[in-house]
């Protein structure tokens, strides 16, 4: 008898933990979240998953990433072999940037087994230069994510923010560290040569 109640409130946690565990969205996530870039400046942002569960292998994606782009200008994108490898043609890059303040990055892979993949990992990296001050949001939009049966991954998402401070502003904080190191110099100089 005690071996039955034990079988059966093992199947009941491992059936609360399948429940639990699918009621729980992946994430996809903008990483760094905030970051501050001066003008002229190029900065990378990556698009992360997390909370994949078991038996949940990510096979295709196709994600905008959309930006401010009086702010920020697109300089380049990088797929990483999550997914297969592009040049072995394990994957197939299937993105499209044709449009400003968007940048489109999809990827497929050709794989049979993804059982390699961690339950978090880095999609992509995006290479932007900072152009005009302000805040410009980083933010994922219409995205879709599939598994290796050909069924979708529920998701949620975590957008990121880049802040480009005036470049006088900047100058202005440069020159006033620089003359608070010098200040302090002189102090040291001169308190050596009294004493």
């Amino acid at each position: 008898m005690t071996k039955i109640k034990s079988c059966g409130i093992k199947g009941v946690i491992a059936g609360l933990a399948l429940i639990i565990s699918q009621a729980f969205p992946a994430l996809i996530s903008v990483s760094p979240e905030r970051q501050n870039v001066a003008i002229g400046s190029m900065f990378d942002v990556n698009i992360m998953i997390s909370g994949l569960v078991e038996n949940e292998d990510l096979s295709t994606f196709d994600v905008n990433l959309s930006y401010d782009n009086s702010l920020l200008e697109f300089y380049s994108y990088k797929l990483t072999d999550q997914l297969g490898n592009l040049v072995s043609g394990d994957a197939v890059d299937v993105s499209d940037n044709a449009l400003p303040g968007i940048v489109n990055i999809a990827n497929l892979s050709l794989i049979d087994d993804l059982s390699f993949q961690s339950d978090a990992f880095n999609l992509a990296t995006v290479t932007f230069k900072g152009i005009a001050e302000g805040i410009s949001e980083i933010a994922l939009k219409d995205g879709l994510f599939g598994d290796i049966n050909g069924g979708f991954i529920d998701f949620t998402t975590k957008n990121g923010t880049a802040n480009v401070p005036e470049a006088s502003m900047v100058m202005l904080l440069s020159s006033g560290l620089l003359a608070l190191s010098v200040v302090s110099f002189r102090k040291k100089t001169l308190h050596k040569k009294v004493f």
